[in-house]
């Protein structure tokens, strides 16, 4: 314990926020899951301790988690183009957040406790607090489709409504995780990048990926020291936007060292060729909604002659011809887990759907 103390304190005043209770055995990174990201750019922020990131599409904004902040201040904004210091500031009623995100209007993030503090940071403003029955918010992610924030400590995680209403437990227990990023954009999703202080080739800064749906952790990792030169600290916030690149979906990472360095990855990019627009036109419309469900799912697909929904356990759970393009199923009989759904045409199409 004598020793956890003493790395605390040194890590404390390097500006670093990690989590010394993790297994170094357990949190090595698998080398045989990990894909690659483009780094599309890299800066210094102006100091260490300023974990939390994010954009709003006109400034970066980064907090600081210390109460005596190396920087001087709680927050700090930067010119999103230079990524120079326009100037630090602090907001009354709120600091030491560890994360950051934006839903369009407001920013948001935890301060270790059980709320979500709601910040006009253009304007210098704390607009107000929502409670929780979250234990500690460390991480915290925006999720448009659901309206509503994933958060958690270092090893759980949460869906809660903009009242601070609990409306879903993730039953995965992730690693280290310190930021979250909600990605509605790469195939096969959504999915939450888990920022974690994992081990890497040379830094604790992998993510791990969240199937949302599946309620799952998937393979996939993404050890940023094998493809970010000068990167040597901890995983601190994350953000995701299609803001800062047109029609690509980039994640800011930003690591814990002196100074703070973030990383600009592009995670997905939507292709806008003439040739890729035929493609899409050929391919079957699908679509379906509400997801998650409670009673009526409706579906619009494009030449489809059946549809079948199948549970966890691979059992067919319902089946029926299909005469329309746009149809409804009723799912309210359905027990509460995540389904598939197998649409049948000149191909065979696969959704998935959460009973809640």
């Amino acid at each position: 314990m004598a020793l956890c103390s003493a790395v605390c304190a040194v890590n404390a005043q390097n500006g670093v926020d990690y989590n010394v209770t993790f297994s170094t055995k357990s949190d090595t990174t698998d080398t045989s899951s990990l894909v690659t990201w483009e780094l599309l750019s890299s800066f210094s922020l102006s100091s260490a301790g300023q974990q939390g990131i994010a954009t709003d599409g006109n400034f970066i904004y980064a907090c600081s988690w210390q109460s005596t902040p190396t920087g001087g201040h709680a927050f700090y904004k930067y010119d999103l183009d230079s990524h120079k210091l326009v100037e630090g500031f602090d907001i009354e009623g709120v600091s030491q957040l560890r994360d950051l995100t934006f839903d369009g209007t407001y920013f948001y993030g935890g301060t270790l406790d059980t709320n979500i503090y709601q910040l006009d940071l253009a304007n210098k403003t704390l607009v107000s607090i929502i409670p929780t029955q979250i234990r500690t918010i460390r991480h915290c992610s925006y999720d448009p489709d659901r309206e509503g924030f994933w958060v958690g400590n270092w090893s759980d995680l949460y869906l809660v409504d903009k009242t601070g209403k609990i409306v879903d437990t993730a039953h995965v227990q992730p690693n280290n995780v310190f930021s979250s990023v909600y990605d509605n954009h790469t195939e096969g999703g959504p999915f939450l990048w888990l920022f974690a202080q994992i081990r890497g080739d040379s830094a604790d800064c992998v993510f791990q990926q969240y199937d949302i749906l599946a309620d799952t952790l998937t393979n996939v990792r993404v050890d940023l020291s094998r493809i970010m030169p000068g990167i040597k600290g901890m995983a601190g916030g994350a953000f995701g936007t299609t803001a800062l690149v047109s029609n690509t979906f980039v994640i800011m990472a930003n690591a814990q060292q002196d100074p703070n360095l973030v990383g600009v990855f592009k995670v997905y990019a939507k292709d806008t060729s003439e040739s890729s627009c035929v493609q899409i036109e050929k391919r079957p419309e699908v679509s379906i909604f509400p997801n998650p469900v409670g009673a009526v799912l409706n579906v619009c697909a494009e030449n489809c002659h059946s549809v079948q929904i199948v549970n966890s356990l691979g059992q067919v759970v319902y089946q029926a011809a299909v005469a329309e393009n746009n149809f409804q199923i009723n799912v309210f009989h359905l027990s509460r887990g995540v389904y598939t759904l197998r649409l049948n045409g000149e191909t065979a199409t696969i959704r998935k759907f959460v009973k809640k």
